[in-house]
Order: structure tokens, then sequence, then C-alpha cells
């Protein structure tokens, strides 16, 4: 019986992807994939100029069709449909069919379950150029079977495992042209499972390269504002070790003082026991030694408050001074991140714009980003683009005064030293 069942699972596995006519893609269109910016960067604008689309992949899937709890007697078959909308600029580039199955419980036990399942696309002139057009009877008549699957990822239904069925269409034109799909499931024997397609997206690469864009101008001005901050938790952390410095100066006060206060005390209460037993002051006198020892215990408690109340000041400080060590610390270890992100982002954004947008756009974004632009293998319309994008800016640009201030945007400087300020001085006269 297990040897029928291998031989009827290995019986779904449809053609390699080598030998597979059906996976062309019926696009016409030309595209490249990327998957980063170093890949998008070495695009050739001319060939985007020429119509050549080009995708930004990162790995993200959209769910096409997800049925669960399905069922099926012994040799019953169902379709299950899908479309591919035409809207938009994400493109699908592959679509992936996962197809989990077991047996069903019968008079004798459990009985294992037997599946065959295909992808189909319904063939049809405008299933893909009308937004609601359904497929006709002559498309659904007539399907186009895509798709491989490998062995390996294949598994067979057991007492003690689920069945597993994965087909992928893996065109070599791409993007996948909308339209409707359908896949079909037959059942050799009576089985339960669950269906799941999805297709990894490709998006527009300009649009990746503006969202970069945005994102980097946001972490160029976290850099500056990093360095802002550092520098107003050096002057906080500074004026925290001086206001331990004085509190441990008004502590050290305090604690004389009500030593005194407390040694005072202890003089007055000893001549008032030498009187109790010589009985030489007058009651006027011991009147006066009592009212001191009152102003002492007074003006003790005074200084026992102010050096608690000091001694709290002070741990409460040295707390502070610790957080704003660690948000030091942690500021130092963003910047150097940021400055990192920010140089590897100098080198790789303006010459991916330049390969998409252009010359001139790759000019601003390379001004924005503070950032030099290589167009040594750029043609003359080119070079003539970055030159009219910067030609108000040129002078400017040129002056020892502008190479300091963008010195200043770059390291993310609070204040210039004083040659920097002299400069700066003389570029704006």
């Amino acid at each position: 019986m297990e040897e029928e069942e291998q031989i009827d699972m290995v019986g779904i596995v449809t053609a390699h992807p080598a030998r597979a006519g059906f996976l062309k893609s019926t696009t016409k269109q030309q595209c490249k994939v990327v998957s980063s910016l170093q890949e998008l960067s070495k695009i050739e604008y001319r060939d985007v100029r020429r119509g050549t689309q080009v995708l930004y992949t990162t790995g993200r899937t959209q769910d096409l069709l997800e049925e669960t709890n399905c069922s099926l007697e012994s040799r019953q078959s169902r379709s299950h449909k899908f479309a591919i909308a035409p809207e938009g600029k994400d493109k699908l580039l592959d679509i992936t069919v996962s197809i989990v199955f077991q047996g069903v419980f019968g008079p004798r036990g459990y009985k294992l379950g037997r599946l065959a399942v295909q992808l189909y696309r319904l063939s049809s002139d405008d299933t893909g150029k009308k937004k609601n057009k359904k497929p006709t009877a002559a498309a659904i008549a007539n399907p186009q079977a895509l798709g491989f699957s490998p062995y390996e990822l294949q598994v067979l239904n057991t007492p003690d495992n689920l069945g597993r069925i994965v087909i992928h269409h893996k065109p070599k034109q791409i993007p996948i042209e909308p339209g409707y799909f359908q896949v079909v499931v037959g059942a050799a024997s009576a089985a339960k499972y669950s269906v799941q397609v999805c297709g990894k997206m490709g998006e527009d690469a300009g649009d990746v390269l503006n969202i970069k864009f945005e994102e980097s101008m946001k972490k160029q001005s976290r850099l500056t504002q990093c360095g802002t901050e550092l520098e107003e938790l050096w002057t906080s952390m500074r004026l925290a070790e001086r206001k331990i410095s004085v509190c441990q100066g008004l502590t050290d006060e305090a604690e004389s003082e009500s030593a005194r206060c407390e040694n005072d005390i202890e003089i007055c209460n000893k001549e008032l026991a030498d009187d109790d037993e010589n009985l030489e002051m007058t009651d006027e006198e011991r009147n006066d030694v009592l009212r001191e020892i009152k102003v002492l215990e007074v003006e003790f408690s005074h200084w026992c408050k102010l050096f608690a109340t000091r001694t709290q000041e002070k741990k409460d400080i040295k707390e502070g001074l610790e957080q704003m060590a660690e948000m030091r610390r942690e500021r130092l270890l963003e910047k150097d991140r940021l400055k990192s992100e920010m140089e590897n982002i100098r080198q790789i954004i303006p010459a991916a714009t330049a390969a998409i947008f252009g010359a001139g756009r790759a000019t601003e974004v390379a001004m924005g980003l503070n950032a030099p632009l290589n167009l040594s293998t750029a043609t003359a319309n080119q070079r003539w683009q970055a030159v009219s994008s910067v030609k108000d800016k040129l002078t400017a640009s040129l002056t020892p005064g502008e190479e300091v201030r963008r010195l200043y945007r770059r390291e993310g400087m609070k204040s210039l030293t004083l040659e920097e300020r002299q400069w700066a001085m003389l570029d704006r006269r």
C-alpha cells in the first residue's frame, strides 16, 4: 500500500524548470530585479530610459489565496481561483502554492490521503486589461499549466505525518502578468486539506529610492541632533559634578556645625551638673544657661536637617549623573552608528538615483546628503544636467566657508572653531 502511494505521490511532481517551456511569462516588458541598493546603483540609466522596469525586492510576500478545512472524496476534484490585479506599481515576481493534507477515518480505520495538484493560468486576452472582467468559458476550458514541484519539498501522508505538496512558479520573464489563476486539486482517495498561495513582491525602484532618501535625510538630521544632545549632556554632567562638589562642601559645613552645637550643649549640661553639686550659680545665671541650651538645640536640629537634605541631594545628583553618563554612552554609540550608515548612504544613494532618475536628480540628492557624486561613466548630456542642477550654488559650494559648513553638517558639530568662524565671516562678505 505504501509503495503504491509513493508512486502516486511522485506522479504529481511536474517537470523540472529547465524542461518546462510553460514557465515563460507572456509579458513583453523588460524588467530587472535587484535586492540591494548596491545592485541598483549598477543599473544603466539608458536602459531605464528605454523602458526597462526596475523592481526592488526585500523578500516581502503577498497572500493571494488561503482556504482551510477543505475535503474531497475519492475521485473528486476542486478548483480554487485567485486573481492578480493590475493596479499599483508593486509587481508579483513568483507564485508559491502550498497544500497540506491528511487522510480520513473510515470503517476500517485511518485511510491515507492522496492528492494531485496543478497550477493553471486561465488564458484570455482580456483577463489582465479590465479590472472586474471574469474569465470566459473558453478561458476556463483552455488553461495553461504553470509551475514545477521540487521533489525535496514534497512530503508523503503517513500515519505519523501530514502530507505536503509545493508548487513553484518562477517565470524567466518577470513580473507576472495580471490575470486569473486556479489551483486544481484532485483526490485519488478521500482527504482533507488546506491550500495557501503567496507570491514574492517587487516594489518600484523609484519609490524605494525616494523613501530611502527621506529616511537618509532624517538620519542626517538625527546625526546633528545627536551632536547637540551630546554637548548638552556633557555640559549637564560638568554642572552635576560641580553640584556634587558644592553639596559636599555644604554637607561638611552642616556636619561640622552640628558637631559644634552638640559640643556646646554638652558643655552647658556639664555646667548645670557641676552647679547641682556646688550650688555656685544664681537662678538668673542658671536660666541663661538653659536658654542657651534651647537655642543650641534648635540650631542643632537645623544643621542636622540641612545635613540630611544635602546628603540626599548629593545622592540624587550622583544617580542623575550616572543616568546622564549612560545616555551619553548611548548617544555616542548612536552617533557612531549613524555616521557609519551615512557614509555608506552617501556612497550608494546618489549613484542609485543617477541610475534611475538621471544625473540632475542625483545631483540634488548628493547636495542634500552632502555627498560626492561620481559621473565619470555618465554621458555628456547627463553631465550637463548635473551642471545645470548646481549652477546657482556653484560659487557658494567652492568657497572655504561652505566647505566648513558641510563639515559642520556632516559631523553634526554644534559650534565652530575660531579659524572656522573666521572663514565663515569672510565667506559672508
